[in-house]
């Protein structure tokens, strides 16, 4: 008979997970959202940066751990990319050793998309999160043993994101009746929740989405494309696609059946995705990133469930229920989708950008320039600029009036947007377009590869008194050149 040693089932499969993961990670150039992270860590102090969290719809954790190597310009990108990968890596490494799953659930959910390809290989606040979320559940069993640390973890990982915010808040509702119930002093626990509530409500209390209005119609679409993949015409697909949504739906309408035992499993579950369409539908519609929370709020809430059943998943001698066979499935299509199928929502990923583009536009700038970003979709050429760098309305782009300026949804038109260029010197601005009405003369580099769907970027050189003959000498001979005369 076969025989196989789990010790090194467990570390083979950590291993291909943590090298094809590095290598993936290597390959990922930083998108908006993760530039913006290490900006906020790089310009701002501790003190602004909790000011400007409800501008940013995120909590300071994941800030405050990039400012280290922000600030002192550390390896950008490398250094946010590796320290992202730490912690997805360790989320696995939990999983391995504590949760109550059987090795085949183990495996599924290790190179399952969510944690093989996003949350390990995208920068930003949620791998943090999910560790943390993964440490509290490995302490399910000794909780009430260890009511400071457990309350401290929960405030803790509520502070990483929204997301994670919303487990928190499960969990925590949770933890305080058993503390109730089993008599256990409340004293340390409640001042540690008021005190960590507080901390979250001055960073995101008063956060307002200015597209309040299309987020529940938006949302609606989103999900819906992101269950079916809409966008897909490939027949073969568009039929896994359903095969992936009904395996989705089998397995939550599994669970809540399941847990009627198991009321900390269903009270979990359902106030999380309470929560979570509550934001979606009236705060912020989110992104299909954002919807993988359904997923890992699923197996947050079946390691719950099996702790309090001491119930070890499948290949464990028990027949098998609904719920364990719907879970097995959508786990696998999971999987599928990590290895074979292209979800258009989930390849940028994998985007590169050209970084000659940077090298040629820091050949190109002089330390006194004003640098102007009219559309945050230039974010990505930001942390290779130390200069000084403004926005549309003509502030600092990452000062507290700067960014809150900039969660905006009013768009200055162009002349107002001339006006806030400076009279003395030289203003580089960055558009998506060439438009009419810029004043003054003006040369242009187009630059056709900074993002991988090939939108151009235009970068302007504007003076009051501008000498074409001067700026011509600057210009690479890679970049395509050409001059736009004023409106007259």
């Amino acid at each position: 008979m076969f025989k196989y040693n789990d010790n090194k089932i467990k570390y083979l499969i950590l291993i291909i997970f943590a090298v094809s993961t590095f290598i993936i990670m290597l390959c990922h150039e930083p998108f908006r959202d993760e530039v913006n992270a290490w900006l906020i860590a790089k310009y701002f102090n501790f003190r602004e940066l909790l000011q400007i969290e409800k501008y940013d719809g995120h909590l300071f954790i994941w800030h405050t751990m990039l400012m280290p190597f922000a600030k002192n310009n550390f390896l950008y990108p490398l250094s946010m990319k590796i320290l992202n990968w730490i912690f997805a890596l360790l989320s696995v490494v939990i999983l391995w050793n504590f949760a109550p799953f059987s090795k085949v659930e183990k495996t599924l959910i290790t190179f399952s998309y969510p944690f093989f390809i996003y949350f390990s290989t995208v920068a930003r606040c949620y791998s943090v999160g999910i560790f943390l979320l993964f440490i509290i559940l490995s302490l399910w069993k000794k909780r009430l043993n260890h009511p400071l640390l457990f309350s401290f973890l929960i405030i803790l990982s509520a502070n990483t994101s929204v997301m994670i915010l919303v487990a928190s808040i499960s969990l925590g509702l949770i933890y305080l009746y058993d503390l109730i119930k089993n008599k256990k002093p409340l004293f340390y626990p409640i001042l540690i929740f008021i005190i960590g509530g507080a901390l979250i409500f001055y960073q995101i209390g008063s956060a307002v989405n200015p597209n309040q209005e299309l987020v529940n119609l938006v949302f609606i679409k989103r999900i819906k494309n992101f269950l079916f993949q809409g966008k897909v015409q490939n027949l073969s697909l568009r039929i896994t696609n359903v095969i992936f949504a009904l395996s989705a739906f089998s397995a939550l309408f599994g669970a809540f059946f399941a847990f009627l035992k198991r009321k900390r499993a269903l009270f979990f579950l359902t106030l999380s995705y309470l929560l979570l369409f509550y934001i979606f539908s009236f705060k912020y519609y989110g992104h299909w990133w954002h919807y993988l929370f359904f997923f890992v709020f699923l197996i947050a809430a079946v390691w719950i469930q099996r702790e309090e059943n001491s119930y070890n998943g499948i290949l464990n001698g028990k027949s098998l229920s609904f719920f364990d066979i719907s879970f097995i499935f959508l786990l696998t299509m999971f999987t599928i989708k990590a290895f074979i199928f292209p979800f258009d929502y989930w390849e940028f990923v994998y985007e590169e950008r050209n970084s000659d583009t940077y090298k040629i536009v820091k050949n190109l700038i002089e330390p006194n320039d004003k640098i102007y970003f009219f559309n945050a979709d230039f974010i990505g050429l930001m942390p290779y600029l130390n200069y000084n760098m403004y926005d549309k309305f003509g502030d600092k782009r990452y000062s507290v009036n700067g960014y809150k300026r900039n969660m905006s949804p009013i768009e200055p038109d162009v002349d107002t947007f001339a006006n806030t260029l400076s009279n003395k010197g030289r203003n580089i601005v960055f558009l998506k377009e060439i438009p009419n009405d810029l004043y003054g003369n003006k040369y242009v580099v187009k630059f056709d590869k900074i993002y991988s769907d090939e939108t151009p970027i235009y970068m302007f050189l504007i003076t009051k008194e501008d000498k074409e003959s001067d700026i011509k000498e600057k210009f690479s001979d890679d970049t395509e050149e050409k001059t736009v005369n004023p409106k007259n």
